[in-house]
């Protein structure tokens, strides 16, 4: 028996594209893995996109809303790359806190200039993909079921502030105030 296509439902109401280069040759067994919808769904991004992104998460809101069916959505809005890339900002990779540093798969190939870093191993962590400069060209957060640890949180403040970036929150279409601690336990619990 075969399935109507139109009623398969997405599981996600958006995806980033584009997707980060792979290399499809190997297969990573160390460290996190994203599943190919959840690339950039948590994000920083330059602040100069502040009004951009506020536009396109207003866009990425009606649209899922119209598209909603049940458990699922009848079609997915696809985010493109913002007008003023992160790279732009300068931000390094070295500068960046590495307690527990990884490689970063999507699916099960490994990201080409691909990183994870973490407090712990069952922590949220921070992935990204780094140029040959070391600088930093994406940088989003992988949530666990856990919340962060109070490390987690102190570091991405950190970045927020000292990086100069904005944090998005694709999923809940929402530009996060990072500026306290409070501000941050407040997201993550909405």
């Amino acid at each position: 028996m075969m399935m109507d296509p139109s009623t398969i439902l997405y599981s996600r109401p958006t995806l980033c594209e584009p997707t980060p280069e792979v290399d499809s040759s190997v297969t990573v067994t160390r460290g996190p893995s994203l599943r190919e919808d959840g690339w950039r769904q948590i994000e920083f991004v330059a602040p100069q996109n502040r009004d951009y992104i506020k536009d396109e998460l207003v866009r990425a809101k009606t649209f899922c809303d119209a598209h909603r069916k049940r458990a699922g959505w009848s079609d997915i809005y696809l985010r493109r790359e913002h007008p003023t890339p992160l790279v732009q900002v300068g931000l390094m990779y070295d500068d960046l806190s590495k307690p527990l540093e990884f490689g970063l798969s999507l699916g099960q190939a490994p990201v080409i200039g691909g990183f994870s870093l973490c407090a712990t191993i069952d922590d949220w962590f921070l992935y990204g993909v780094r140029d040959a400069e070391d600088r930093v060209v994406h940088l989003g957060l992988g949530p666990t079921e856990d919340t962060p640890s109070a490390d987690f949180i102190h570091a991405l403040m950190d970045i927020a502030r000292e990086g100069n970036v904005l944090l998005v929150d694709w999923y809940n279409f929402e530009l996060v105030n990072t500026s306290s601690v409070k501000s941050v336990i407040a997201w993550l619990n909405g």
